[in-house]
């Protein structure tokens, strides 16, 4: 007994190789029949390695990586539908022709108006009475009286004019000509600030020069701030001869990055393998655009299984059982 419920001997539904298309594991049967009706029109079923239908949520439990899906697909041809969805839905009807206008009547001659609107009766037009031309007034103010002005302004009143004097010359009243008797005072400045006599510097006298032509007896401050030191002689290299061979093995610790960094295995993708049902009644299925181009007759895709195969469906579609 196998897990679908049923027997694994049986009829084997036979699956075209060429046509075969490989997908990425799909989770659950619902993404897997999506997946078979986008690459394979008309498919009905789904056989694991054709032999087991895959009707059951569960039966995904038993697809493994690199299985394969055979796709049973459907014998009978579908004919155009009498009438489309749109025709159906919107139908033409026929355009009925418009009758012939009419010929228009000529235009009557209108007659006047014998009524009354509310507007004349509510404001009547009255004769407009013509008026005696009016005379202008005398004006108190008149431009071309001879007379002489006899009145007096606001501003005459306030400011009276008045007639300015000539002022008497004004003549020195020292005479500058004698000379001033000398300053014999003291300001405040010459009093707070006394100037004093200013001291003569002499120049000191010139030594000259003693050049030493002895060695020079100082010490810097960079010798007494950094001692030189004595320089101890190096332990002589011992040669081993041929008694000494570098190991040249592989090395066997562990650096830092690989003890930080530690290299993890990557996930192998599952992939599975769909491929339509053979047919052999001459109605060969479309190649899909995903699937690989292989160029092979479909006599030698059914030679390729192994084990005896039948020519069509499982028992639950009427095929022959295999023997043996």
């Amino acid at each position: 007994m196998s897990q679908y419920g049923g027997s694994d001997a049986g009829s084997v539904l036979i699956g075209d190789q060429s046509l075969r298309v490989t997908v990425p594991m799909p989770k659950t049967l619902h993404e897997l029949r999506g997946t078979a009706g986008r690459h394979f029109r008309g498919a009905t079923g789904l056989y694991h390695h054709g032999r087991h239908e895959m009707v059951h949520p569960n039966h995904m439990n038993g697809v493994n990586h690199n299985d394969v899906i055979v796709v049973a697909l459907d014998d009978l041809r579908r004919e155009a539908p009498p009438i489309s969805t749109h025709n159906a839905h919107y139908i033409k009807y026929d355009l009925e022709a418009r009758p012939p206008a009419a010929p228009r009547q000529k235009a009557l001659v209108p007659l006047p108006f014998e009524g009354e609107s509310r507007y004349a009766t509510d404001y009547i037009k009255h004769p407009l009475e013509s008026r005696d031309p009016v005379k202008p007034h005398d004006s108190a103010w008149d431009h071309g009286c001879p007379r002489a002005f006899t009145g007096k302004s606001t501003y005459n009143a306030h400011y009276p004019w008045h007639d300015p004097q000539q002022a008497p010359a004004v003549g020195p009243k020292v005479d500058i000509t004698q000379p001033s008797a000398p300053f014999d005072g003291t300001t405040s400045y010459t009093r707070d600030y006394i100037r004093h006599p200013l001291a003569g510097k002499t120049a000191p006298p010139v030594q000259p020069r003693q050049v030493s032509s002895g060695p020079f007896d100082g010490t810097t401050t960079y010798t007494k701030d950094y001692h030189k030191h004595p320089v101890l002689d190096k332990t002589p290299r011992v040669d081993h001869g041929q008694g000494y061979q570098p190991d040249t093995g592989p090395f066997q610790g562990t650096t830092e990055y690989t003890r930080e960094y530690l290299k993890h295995a990557m996930e192998t993708r599952h992939l599975v393998h769909i491929e339509p049902e053979l047919r052999r009644d001459g109605l060969r299925q479309k190649r899909p655009k995903s699937a690989p181009f292989n160029n092979k007759s479909q006599k030698m895709g059914a030679q390729g299984q192994q084990g005896p195969r039948s020519a069509s469906r499982p028992a639950s579609r009427a095929v022959a059982h295999a023997r043996g």
